[in-house]
């Protein structure tokens, strides 16, 4: 059972809140669908048996970003997630760091959803990939809509009426892109 979001709490903490109150050790079955909805998990808190991150291939290094997020989506398919109530690390901001690099929020996440959407392992998670895609790919073109660069905002909105031509998001973004805005 799913508790309500806690502002300033990642999502992943609606489906451990209770066990993380109590103390206990969370177990998430499968969570592939829990983690497209929520997102990723910082490497630096993370232990995965080397066998087992072996098994999936590891890190895939041709990802700039977002090679964390598919190793945990990979593992997570044939995989239970267990979370410990404890907080497991800090995470900092610099100047340099791919936070403050200019990149849009979620660089790279497509190159890995649309990976994982052509598996047939994932294929029980199509609409989940789907849903997350949209909204990278809505976030990359408000992000190149902010920063002035109307073709890139073009290009992700053209993306988003390839995947999904009978949802008015895409649209809106093409239009807004047009028009400079």
């Amino acid at each position: 059972q799913r508790l309500a979001s806690v502002p300033g709490q990642p999502l992943l903490y609606e489906h451990i809140a209770r066990d993380y109150f109590m103390s206990r050790v969370s177990r998430l079955p499968r969570p592939v669908g829990v983690l497209l909805n929520c997102g990723c998990m910082q490497v630096m808190t993370v232990q995965v048996r080397r066998a087992l991150m072996q098994s999936v291939g590891g890190f895939d290094e041709s990802l700039g970003c977002a090679e964390d997020y598919d190793l945990w989506l990979r593992l997570a398919v044939d995989n239970d997630l267990y979370l410990a109530p404890i907080d497991a690390g800090i995470y900092r901001v610099r100047c340099g760091s791919l936070t403050k690099s200019g990149r849009p929020m979620y660089h790279d996440e497509d190159r890995m959803l649309l990976k994982a959407r052509a598996a047939r392992s994932f294929d029980p998670y199509r609409g989940e990939i789907d849903r997350r895609l949209q909204k990278v790919y809505s976030t990359f073109c408000f992000h190149f809509r902010a920063v002035r660069s109307f073709d890139d905002a073009r290009r992700y909105a053209l993306r988003l009426i390839r995947f999904f031509p009978l949802r008015i998001v895409g649209w809106r973004h093409l239009v807004a892109a047009v028009l400079r805005r």
